[in-house]
C-alpha cells in the first residue's frame, strides 16, 4: 500500500517528534555530554559573568579601571564560542579555562585593590610631609648625604737607583666631620716593568700601598691616648679614562681590598701646573673617594693585649669613668742646670722626604754644640772662644708620621778636643729621647744613652721655638770583682752618680799598696805647678801605646775610681776593638787629695795597683784568650787649661816598665767628670 503523503499539520508534528527522538537518543549517547557541557558551560558563564560584574562593580567603587570590565564580560563570550566548536573535550577544557579566567581576573582585581590602596596612602604622606616642610619641618625622606673617606694626593713617578714606580701620595680624612680632624697619610705605588715608559701617567695598572689610621687605647695607667697604625692595602687595581672634552683630565676608578672589607675608588686626576724647567704632565692631582662594596669585621685592636691580664682589666677600669674623671695635670718644666753640669743645646727640625729626596722618609735632626756648662755656651753662643764642640742626634721614620717632637731611639756622634787642632769623633749608642708636654705649654727631655765613655740619663727641656737644652749625667759602671780579689777579700763597689773616681782597688792592689813601698811618687809626674793660671791644652805625643777613655769619680769617702776601655789606637776605637780598665784609690789612702778635687778639682794624686785586661797574645801563643796585665803603681795630677777643662799629667809602673800619662779631664759634675789619656813608654815630655 503505498503512502499517502502526510497533511500539512501532521508533517509539522512528526518533524518535531523526529527531532525529540534525536534529542532523547543524544541524551542517552555522547551527544548528551555536549548537551550537558553546553548547560553547564551556560550556567558558569552566567555566574563567571555575575561574580566578574560585581567584582568590577568593586573595583569601580574603589578607582578600578573600565577595561577590567571589558575583561570580565568578554570571558563567557569564549567560551560559547568554543562550546559551538562541537568537541566533549573542549567545552570541558572551556569550562576549566573559564573558571580560571575567573580566577586571574579576581586575582588582578584584589592586587589593583591594594595598589590603590598603597597609592592613596603614599600619597597622603606626600601631602603630610609637604605640609611639614611648608611649616620649616624636614621631610622624612631626606637623608644625610653619605660620609666617605677623601683622598686628596698627588700622582708621580720615580725613576732612580734601579726604582721605577707610580706613586699616588697624600692625605686623607672623611668628608662628613663633625668636627676639624687631622688629615692621615695614603700612599699607593706601582712598580713599573722594563719594556713600559715610566715617564708615561697616568696608566692602568695594579696599585699596593698603605694608609695611617689613628685609634682610641687604654694604656696600663688607664688613661686614654691615641695612637696611630698602618692598614696595608694589597691588589687595588687602577683605571684612567681621559675626558675628551677637557684635555688632562682623567675620570679615576680603582678596586681593592685590606682588612675592612672590599672597596671601590672614584674621582678625577688633573695635570699639575708644571713650573719653569720641568717636563710637561709630571704630576697629577688626584682626588678619589672611597666606597665599601663589601665590610669584614674590623679587628679587635686592643683586644689582645686585654686578655693577657685580667688584673690589666681592673686596673684599667670603664671607659665611661676613665671619660668623666678629671684630666692629669701638666708636670712643671725641667730645672736647668746653670753650670757644672755637661750641656748639649741645639736646635731640633723635620727634614721630610721632599726635603731630602728620599722616598717616604721623614729626619728628626739635633744639631749644636756642647760644653762643659749652660752657662759656657750662653756666654760664646758662636763658640768663637773655642771651648765648645759639635754634636748630632738623628732619627729616621716613615713618612706617614705626623708627629713632632718624635719620641723614640736617636743615633749620631760628638766631638771632643784631643788637642789644640785635632778633634775626635765619638759615636753615641742606643739614645732614647723622650718628649712630654708640661705645664707652660712646651716639652720636657727625659731619656739615656751611652758612649765611650760610659751610660748616662738625660733630662732637658724643647721649648716652642725647637730649641733642645738637655743635660747629661754619667753612671760610673759597676766593677766586678776578678778571681783573685774574691779568694783574697770582697770589695764592694758603690756606683751612684756620674763622675771621676769611684769604688775601691782589688784586694791584691789593697795589700801591695798597703804594704809595699811607693814605687812611682808625685814628685816623678811632671806638671806645671798649680796656681800659675790656666795652661794650653796638652797636644798628645805622636808615638804612643794606648788610649784610654773613661769615667773618673770621687765618693764622699774619697774613693777614686776610673773605669773604661782602651785600645792600641783611635783607628781601634772606632771600629770597636777595645778591651776594659779600671784603676782607683782608696778613701783613707786619699782623704788629703780628695779634699782637694771636691773643693777646687785643681790637682790630686792616687797611689793605687791597677788592673788592664790585654786582648791579645797568650803565654801559650794563642789569640783567643785575655790576659791581665797589672799596673803595680799609677801618680797622676790635673791642672786646668785654658778651654774650661783640665790637663792630666801622670806616671805609672807595670810589667813592661815605667810609662808616662797625658790627656784631658771634661768635668761634668761636682765630683766626676769623662777623662781620655794617652800612655806611651817615653819619659819626654816638654811642659
Amino acid at each position: 500500500m503505498e503512502d499517502e503523503p502526510p497533511l500539512e499539520g501532521e508533517t509539522d508534528d512528526n518533524n518535531n517528534n523526529n527531532k525529540a527522538e534525536g534529542a532523547n537518543n543524544n541524551v542517552n549517547g555522547d551527544g548528551g555530554d555536549a548537551i550537558m557541557g553546553e548547560a553547564s558551560s551556560s550556567v558558569t558563564n552566567d555566574e563567571t559573568a555575575v561574580d566578574t560584574n560585581n567584582n568590577a562593580d568593586n573595583k569601580s567603587d574603589e578607582g578600578g579601571e573600565d577595561n577590567d570590565m571589558e575583561d570580565a564580560s568578554s570571558a563567557p563570550v569564549s567560551a560559547v564560542e568554543s562550546s559551538e566548536g562541537g568537541g566533549d573535550d573542549d567545552v570541558m577544557d572551556d569550562a576549566s579555562s573559564v573558571a580560571d579566567d575567573k580566577d586571574e581576573a579576581d586575582d588582578t582585581a584584589n592586587k589593583k585593590s591594594e595598589g590603590d590602596k598603597k597609592k592613596k596612602k603614599k600619597e597622603n604622606n606626600n601631602t603630610a610631609d609637604a605640609a611639614a616642610a611648608a611649616e620649616g619641618g624636614e621631610s622624612k625622606s631626606d637623608e644625610p648625604p653619605p660620609n666617605y673617606p677623601l683622598l686628596v694626593g698627588t700622582l708621580s713617578y720615580v725613576d732612580k737607583d734601579n726604582l721605577r714606580r707610580h706613586v699616588i701620595r697624600g692625605n686623607w680624612k672623611y668628608e662628613q666631620t663633625a668636627e676639624a680632624a687631622a688629615p692621615q697619610r695614603f700612599e699607593l705605588l706601582r712598580n713599573i716593568p722594563p719594556e713600559e715608559d715610566v715617564t708615561q701617567l697616568p696608566m692602568d695598572g695594579e696599585f699596593n700601598g698603605s694608609f695611617s689610621l689613628q685609634y682610641a687605647f687604654k694604656n696600663t695607667k688607664g688613661k686614654l691616648k691615641l695612637k696611630n697604625r698602618t692598614v696595608a692595602e694589597s691588589g687595588v687595581v687602577m683605571s684612567f679614562k681621559e675626558d675628551k672634552d677637557n684635555e688632562g683630565e682623567f675620570s679615576v676608578n680603582g678596586r681593592g681590598t685590606n682588612e675592612f672589607g672590599v672597596f671601590e675608588l672614584f674621582g678625577t686626576a688633573s695635570k699639575a701646573a708644571s713650573t719653569a724647567g720641568e717636563d710637561d704632565g709630571k704630576e697629577y692631582k688626584v682626588k678619589v673617594r672611597k666606597r665599601y662594596i663589601s665590610l669584614a669585621e674590623p679587628p679587635a685592636l686592643e683586644e689582645k693585649k686585654k686578655e693577657k691580664s685580667k688584673d690589666k682589666k681592673r686596673k684599667l677600669g670603664d671607659a665611661a669613668e676613665l671619660l668623666d674623671a678629671k684630666p692629669q695635670e701638666l708636670p712643671p718644666p725641667t730645672e736647668l742646670h746653670p753650670t757644672g753640669v755637661i750641656c748639649l743645646r741645639g736646635k731640633l727640625v723635620r727634614h721630610t722626604s721632599a726635603d731630602l729626596s728620599l722616598d717616604n722618609t721623614i729626619i728628626h735632626r739635633i744639631k749644636g754644640v756642647w760644653a762643659m756648662g749652660l752657662d759656657v755656651i750662653l756666654a760664646d753662643p758662636d763658640n768663637t772662644r773655642g771651648e765648645c764642640n759639635k754634636f748630632e742626634y738623628q732619627h729616621k721614620c716613615s713618612g706617614d708620621s705626623t708627629v713632632f717632637p718624635l719620641s723614640g731611639r736617636y743615633t749620631g756622634s760628638f766631638y771632643v778636643t784631643a788637642d789644640a787642632n785635632n778633634k775626635t769623633k765619638v759615636a753615641e749608642k742606643d739614645v732614647i729621647l723622650k718628649f712630654s708636654k708640661n705645664s707652660e705649654g712646651y716639652h720636657n727631655v727625659e731619656g739615656k744613652g751611652s758612649n765611650y765613655y760610659g751610660k748616662y740619663t738625660i733630662t732637658g727641656t724643647l721649648d716652642k721655638e725647637g730649641v733642645i737644652t738637655i743635660f747629661r749625667n754619667f753612671q760610673a759602671p759597676k766593677v766586678k770583682a776578678s778571681k783573685k780579689s774574691a779568694a783574697a777579700a770582697q770589695v764592694t763597689v758603690s756606683t751612684p752618680e756620674p763622675g771621676p773616681l769611684n769604688g775601691a782597688a782589688s784586694s791584691a792592689s789593697i795589700s801591695s799598696a798597703a804594704t809595699g813601698p811607693n814605687l812611682v811618687s808625685l814628685d816623678d809626674v811632671r806638671a806645671p805647678l798649680a796656681g800659675s793660671g790656666p795652661v794650653p791644652v796638652l797636644d798628645p805625643p805622636r808615638d804612643y801605646a794606648a788610649v784610654m777613655r773613661g769615667i773618673l769619680k770621687i765618693e764622699a769617702d774619697g774613693s777614686h775610681t776610673c773605669t773604661g776601655n782602651w785600645a792600641v789606637t783611635n783607628d781601634h776605637f772606632q771600629s770597636g776593638l777595645t778591651s776594659k780598665y779600671h784603676f782607683g784609690i782608696e778613701g783613707h789612702r786619699a782623704a788629703d787629695d780628695a779634699k782637694d778635687m771636691l773643693q777646687r778639682l785643681k790637682e790630686s794624686g792616687a797611689n793605687s795597683d791597677d788592673d788592664r785586661e790585654l786582648k791579645g797574645v797568650t803565654g801559650d801563643g794563642g789569640a783567643t784568650k785575655t790576659q791581665t796585665i797589672m799596673d803595680k803603681q799609677i801618680s797622676m795630677k790635673f791642672v786646668k787649661n785654658d778651654a774650661g777643662s783640665y790637663n792630666v799629667y801622670g806616671r805609672g809602673v807595670n810589667e813592661f816598665g815605667e810609662f808616662n800619662l797625658v790627656g784631658t779631664l771634661i768635668i761634668q759634675g761636682k765630683a766626676n767628670g769623662l777623662m781620655q789619656v794617652i800612655g806611651y813608654m817615653s819619659s819626654h815630655l816638654n811642659l
